[in-house]
């Protein structure tokens, strides 16, 4: 949505563009600016709408295969929130990135024997089907150690997920899973202002 400075500039220019109509009417030229500025609103809407899709493999379609993006990367990002939603259609992860940069990101369904990435340690997680979300280089925590997301592992009554937990947060490397209840199809999208990254995991029937 463009703000108000951005709307009374685009006002202007229309009325601009359209006071140069040689002998119409006033009615006409004014005509001429509400359309002029018609235009403009509904192309800029229609770029803001657009879903970003970050490679050439088409991360932001639905797949069930593994995904994984490469970004010019000059620091470790740092994660500031997990949030996730539901809805009739999908459920719904969004990392929430306290840098301007997505670190480099791969997805893709893994199998039950799930380990920390540290000590190898086994991790128990509910569901009958594993996504992994590996990001790096990404800390889940600030130079102090201390934890910058509010939450490391939830369970959930959503159609699609059962559970997440965050198995790694070592050497720049964080790593998610979800445990869903089946092997559902997925889409990536990376949006900014925040810097984001959302999973939406198809709901059952879909």
């Amino acid at each position: 949505m463009i703000n108000r400075f951005t709307f009374l500039s685009l006002l202007a220019l229309s009325f601009c563009i359209a006071s140069c109509g040689g002998d119409k009417s006033p009615e006409d030229r004014a005509a001429d600016s509400l359309r002029v500025l018609h235009e403009i609103i509904t192309r800029d809407s229609t770029e803001l709408a657009a879903i970003p899709e970050p490679d050439t493999g088409g991360t932001a379609r639905w797949t069930a295969n593994s995904r994984s993006s490469r970004h010019e990367v000059t620091e470790a990002a740092m994660l500031g929130d997990v949030r996730t939603s539901t809805n009739p259609e999908y459920d719904r992860i969004v990392f929430v990135f306290r840098s301007a940069q997505l670190p480099n990101w791969k997805i893709g369904y893994v199998g039950k024997d799930i380990t920390t990435c540290g000590e190898g340690a086994p991790v128990t997680l509910s569901g009958k089907a594993w996504l992994q979300i590996n990001l790096e280089p990404c800390n889940a925590h600030d130079t102090a150690g201390h934890t910058t997301t509010a939450w490391r592992e939830k369970t959930f009554t959503y159609r699609s997920i059962e559970a997440m937990k965050q198995i790694c947060d070592f050497e720049a490397v964080t790593t998610w899973v979800a445990g869903l209840r089946t092997a559902a199809k997925y889409r990536v999208i990376e949006l900014k202002d925040p810097t984001r990254l959302v999973v939406d995991v198809e709901n059952s029937g879909r």
